[in-house]
């Protein structure tokens, strides 16, 4: 947290003229809809940041709690999605990916510039996420048709 203000010169990083910025908004739908990435985990302070993001009133001045409770929560997202499970459990489980060695704040910085970075899929590199990801949320349909049979396996 230090090294993101100081870099943004302690300045606020969620909020623009109008009150948080775009970006800030799409990640607060994108810490919602974290099942849709497979990450199945429990989102801290859910509560507080529904209180702060769904006010109809989202023109609201600049609040430091609200600030780095967004802060953390970036930091939040991009652990469970960007890094993903522990090294250790991907090595037990037999899968040596190379894994991109990222700076959260910097990428956050690029976020800011172009939030739409965050919808990236990157297809070419780990096509095999995307392909998972596509056979999750075909296996999430039929699990919601919920008729108690086994689900079929999805050919690719």
């Amino acid at each position: 947290m230090e090294k993101l203000y100081r870099k943004h010169q302690f300045h606020y990083i969620w909020y623009d003229d109008n009150g948080f910025n775009d970006f800030g908004n799409l990640l607060y739908d994108k810490l919602n809809n974290l099942e849709e990435e497979g990450v199945q985990v429990d989102v801290p302070y859910k509560n507080k940041l529904a209180d702060i993001y769904d006010d109809a009133d989202n023109d609201q001045k600049p609040d430091i709690e609200a600030e780095l409770i967004s802060s953390s929560l970036y930091f939040f997202y991009a652990d469970k999605v960007y890094h993903g499970i522990p090294v250790s459990k991907t090595t037990d489980l037999g899968w040596y990916l190379p894994r991109k060695k990222q700076s959260y704040v910097s990428y956050l910085d690029s976020l800011l510039i172009e939030p739409n970075l965050i919808n990236k899929d990157e297809k070419g590199v780990l096509s095999q996420y995307y392909l998972l990801k596509d056979a999750l949320q075909k296996y999430r349909a039929l699990e919601k048709k919920g008729d108690g049979k086994q689900l079929p396996l999805i050919q690719m």
